[in-house]
């Protein structure tokens, strides 16, 4: 539109001079034609100079905060540019969320980062996808845009809510001493006393040092001696077709790794696409458990009648343990069913 309007003021520059024989008047129309040929060749030169990539194949994001996604830009030119448009769109689940934009600025033969939003909804995968680049002159006169294709992912992750899991044979003691025991009789030495942190199992608090300093401390127990439970994650593409469902799963698979590991011991994962088992053995392993949850191929799938111990959990949202149905949640209310669930095994 700019460009239309600077011709068009050309024209009437030209044809008012040629009118009125005004010499003044057609030397401005000719340094006007000069400018414009000047702006389009800048224009050309710097769509030609600049380049964007993502700068991570996966980043990771909270479910309804916005995430930052760092993109590079590089200037091969001489001269700065002040209008550069990354022009973008994100996927869930295979369908189109949004479109954006986003303008920057950059010098001469340099490079920057800089970070363009998502924001997830959901938990699960979002695709970016690069759209294209767009640039223009210094007075705005022409915006030249070339075609871009790169691709990264988000991985939404659902919040630290554990479910509450008890042992019948367990008993609780708020002990002191820096040995425990699990319930094979293996001893475990504590091996930090550090600040509680949500999603802490309750009865590991250190109760003496807590009352002292009135704030929460935690026993952290060395991993070595700690019992090691199997559970099973059947996926079925069918059951979480859809965002809403597959957010629920997602966050069902979270609560319920967390629960063990807070409540029992490791978790050794096994996937119902016939992938190598994970082991969690630090809460960090759940975030890798759950991305090889999100990227599993939900066409193969193994026998599971083999998995009579442990547990199981499939995307209808239903809880087993030993074979036995130990919740089955529902898709309207599992938040609320998982801070509420007490689970006895």
């Amino acid at each position: 539109m700019v460009a239309i309007i600077y011709i068009v003021t050309i024209f009437i520059t030209f044809y008012t001079g040629g009118i009125c024989r005004s010499v003044p008047l057609m030397a401005l129309s000719a340094v006007e034609c000069v400018i414009l040929f000047i702006m389009l060749a800048l224009s050309t030169a710097f769509i030609l100079s600049i380049s964007c990539k993502f700068t991570k194949d996966i980043s990771y994001g909270c479910k309804n905060k916005e995430l930052k996604l760092p993109v590079s830009i590089s200037n091969s030119g001489y001269l700065p540019q002040n209008r550069v448009y990354f022009c973008y769109r994100y996927f869930y689940n295979g369908k189109k969320v949004v479109n954006k934009k986003f303008r920057t600025s950059i010098n001469g033969k340099s490079k920057r980062t800089v970070n363009i939003s998502v924001f997830g909804n959901y938990c699960g995968i979002i695709h970016v996808c690069s759209k294209s680049i767009r640039t223009g002159d210094y007075l705005g006169i022409f915006r030249l845009f070339k075609k871009h294709s790169d691709v990264t992912d988000v991985l939404i992750m659902p919040s630290e809510k554990p479910i509450e899991l008890i042992k019948k044979n367990e008993a609780f003691y708020n002990d002191i001493s820096e040995r425990t025991s699990n319930n094979d009789g293996d001893s475990m030495e504590i091996q930090q006393i550090r600040e509680y942190r949500s999603g802490d199992n309750f009865k590991n608090i250190h109760w003496n040092i807590s009352a002292r300093t009135d704030e929460l401390y935690y026993k952290e127990y060395s991993n070595s001696a700690r019992e090691t439970i199997s559970a099973l994650i059947d996926i079925d593409s069918t059951d979480i077709s859809r965002a809403e469902k597959a957010d629920a799963f997602y966050e069902l698979c979270s609560a319920v790794l967390l629960g063990i590991y807070n409540n029992i011991g490791n978790v050794e994962v096994y996937l119902t696409d016939g992938a190598a088992p994970m082991l969690i053995s630090d809460k960090k392993d759940i975030q890798n458990v759950l991305t090889k949850i999100y990227y599993a191929n939900t066409d193969k799938k193994v026998n599971i009648s083999r998995f009579e111990e442990g547990f199981i959990l499939n995307s209808r949202l239903e809880l087993y343990y030993e074979n036995k149905l130990l919740q089955s949640f529902s898709y309207e209310n599992y938040e609320n069913e998982i801070i509420s669930a007490k689970l006895i095994i």
